[in-house]
């Protein structure tokens, strides 16, 4: 089995996402044929997910953080 990282945004893109996958959906499609070769198994994971609790941009959500000035943020109301 192979693990296959994948932001929600590779196969539907929205907001600053648009454009800068382009062509990511065929390169799985590329994968899972060069796997399906090999009899080996696939498992995607969705690597981000728009409104994913996070807050960080490799998780779909890239504005509307507010920083406390260190490493600490918040994205939803408290």
């Amino acid at each position: 089995m192979v693990r296959i990282p994948v932001g929600d945004w590779v196969l539907d893109p929205y907001g600053p996402f648009v454009g800068c996958t382009d062509g990511g959906a065929e390169e799985i499609d590329k994968m899972l044929n060069h796997l399906a070769n090999w009899n080996i198994t696939a498992l995607f994971d969705v690597h981000g997910l728009q409104g994913s609790q996070n807050g960080f941009d490799n998780s779909g959500r890239a504005k509307d953080i507010v920083w406390d000035g260190d490493f600490n943020f918040s994205h939803w109301d408290h």
